[in-house]
């Protein structure tokens, strides 16, 4: 504005004309003023004052600090809460910041649980939190949260079902880094009975007294008895057989994707295929991906399922998917039929 331009400018000079009534001072016509337009005149000269919002006294009071107390950690998430903020006039949530004081996220809520997600197996992190106000800007604490330390655990594995007979199996697994021991948990899935639980595991596994003709559910959890937040892992998706007097030499039919291969938001997509078939029961399919015509297969997932969503796709590039079943014996079927999708566009 040319007024604020003038020379020797002063406030106590500055009067306004709110709807053609006697004209007032600045601080009073703020007190006074609603959004819109209106004059204002200094020494004589007058300008349009236009879109006027009167947003009524500048908050610049913080919020009081906050502690962050860890709760749980598995391989990949981190559960933590916060001690209660105060402010003037509200708490809009809090800051979260890494051990040098970069904001990595924002928790909108004023909430007593809160979650880091996507985080990478046996790996140390270093987190600190403010309290954030409704301010606007926003007004964040004084000081950060003391800093805490902690490690993920080792990542979740699979187990592997070998040498199966009407009686006995083995369950075999990769080793998981920074793993220090490993539980079974073995469930009869045709009676709904646990058939063993089996702590402190280091290495494969034989399992014993099944029962013939029965379906059989493995669970595996990696522990790390080092770790200062949370020593025992989460219990891996499972994989399933049947317990079965013959040996089974006859694979499952090929599955079928399902074709078009649908694209979500957040560069995420669903592959799905039709159930194969099996003599004695299929138990998981396992999908498969290559980026590019020239590039190199590599697992997806495992999953006794006959859809999965894929969300490590990239905007711009084009995928090519594949997918087997398996069966209780370890026979895969043939390959299905191979369809791509270029990530181009995602669904609203």
């Amino acid at each position: 504005m040319a007024i604020i331009n003038s020379p020797n400018f002063s406030l106590n000079d500055v009067r306004v004309e709110l709807g053609g009534v006697n004209p007032y001072s600045l601080s009073a016509a703020i007190a006074v003023a609603v959004d819109g337009s209106f004059d204002i005149t200094y020494k004589g000269a007058k300008d349009r004052l236009s879109n006027f919002r009167n947003y009524g006294a500048l908050d610049t009071t913080p919020p009081s600090n906050i502690e962050m107390n860890l709760s749980s950690v598995t391989d990949t998430l981190l559960s933590y809460s916060h001690t209660v903020a105060t402010d003037n006039v509200a708490v809009a949530g809090h800051n979260l910041y890494d051990s040098v004081g970069t904001l990595l996220a924002q928790g909108n809520s004023i909430s007593s649980f809160y979650q880091v997600t996507s985080l990478t197996p046996y790996t140390n992190y270093s987190y600190k939190i403010k309290a954030r106000d409704t301010a606007t800007p926003p007004n964040v604490s004084v000081n950060f949260s003391s800093t805490r330390t902690f490690k993920t655990l080792p990542a979740r594995v699979t187990g592997v079902i070998s040498a199966i007979t009407a009686t006995t199996a083995t369950v075999t697994w990769s080793s998981s880094i920074g793993a220090t021991s490993y539980d079974i948990r073995v469930w009869n899935s045709t009676t709904s009975t646990e058939h063993v639980l089996v702590n402190g595991v280091s290495s494969g596994y034989g399992l014993t007294s099944l029962t013939n003709g029965s379906t059989y559910l493995v669970f595996l959890r990696t522990n790390d008895s080092a770790n200062t937040l949370t020593t025992i892992g989460q219990w891996d998706i499972g994989v399933s057989f049947i317990a079965v007097s013959t040996a089974d030499t006859i694979p499952p039919s090929t599955p079928v994707l399902n074709l078009p291969i649908q694209i979500f938001q957040e560069e995420r997509v669903s592959v799905s295929w039709s159930t194969s078939t099996d003599d004695v029961g299929v138990t998981g399919y396992t999908l498969e991906r290559k980026e590019g015509i020239n590039g190199v297969y590599s697992v997806v997932q495992t999953a006794n399922v006959t859809e999965i969503f894929d969300t490590t796709v990239l905007y711009g590039f084009t995928y090519y998917y594949r997918v087997k079943s398996r069966d209780a014996a370890g026979n895969f079927s043939p390959y299905s039929n191979v369809e791509s999708i270029t990530i181009n566009d995602f669904a609203a």
